[in-house]
């Protein structure tokens, strides 16, 4: 067996490679200290998932990996004193979609070319969003208002940011005394509707539904089918 002649390396590479071989091990959890979110995520697995599911499913399948929960994303003053609507244009409300008497969205993306669509989620007087399955990753941001999933024991307020691993089944509810909760949700994938008992399938919702819901919306409050196509890349 030939063997490759030992090559030196360069303090800057030694700092690169170093580096690297840190991220790499953060990635395993065999050095939690170096990770920004060990302390809010919770190390190792199963953390933040609740042993007793009054669902009477698994919130997520035995090895998943745990949620991302970070409470404080706007800590900081980072929107302190910024008006985001200042000297802009006002948005016409009926760019928001209803799906029911309590919740709307509004597209942000629907791309189509790699199957995910991103969406602002508004539930206003309360709601819930029944019981569903997630086959692939999901990132939430929190807006306004307050929100959870009855599976997990963590509570989402405006700043939250959650990442939700494949294979999560859950069912998400506002609070009660909340007016009106806004979310940002990037979802890949289908978004699958399950019975909260036997785990039957009974619907779903990937970007090609939530874009056929947008474009039937816009056609009949005058907006035109056409508006979503603004959205689709």
């Amino acid at each position: 067996m030939l063997r490759q002649p030992a090559r030196a390396i360069s303090p800057r590479r030694r700092r690169t490679t170093a580096c690297a071989l840190a991220i790499v091990t953060v990635g395993t959890g065999a050095a939690s200290a170096f990770s920004p979110c060990s302390v809010l995520a919770g190390r190792g697995r199963g953390l933040s998932q609740k042993s007793d599911n009054p669902a009477g499913l698994p919130a997520a399948p035995k090895g998943a990996l745990t949620d991302i929960v970070i409470p404080s994303v706007f800590s900081g003053g980072i929107l302190e004193g910024i008006d985001v609507c200042e000297g802009g244009a006002k948005e016409d409300p009926r760019v928001w979609v209803p799906q029911t008497d309590c919740l709307s969205f509004r597209p942000l993306c629907f791309c189509t070319s790699q199957g995910y669509y991103v969406n602002l989620l508004r539930f206003t007087g309360g709601g819930i969003l029944g019981t569903h399955r997630h086959p692939s990753p999901v990132h939430a941001l929190t807006l306004k208002g307050g929100w959870g999933y009855k599976e997990h024991d963590w509570h989402a307020d405006a700043g939250t940011y959650v990442f939700e691993p494949p294979g999560e089944t859950h069912t998400l509810v506002v609070d009660a005394d909340c007016e009106e909760m806004v979310a940002m949700f990037h979802v890949t994938g289908a978004l699958i509707y399950v019975d909260a008992d036997s785990g039957d399938v009974t619907g779903y919702d990937d970007v090609f539904t939530k874009l056929e819901k947008a474009r039937e919306w816009y056609r009949k409050c005058g907006l035109g089918e056409d508006y979503a196509e603004e959205f689709i890349r």
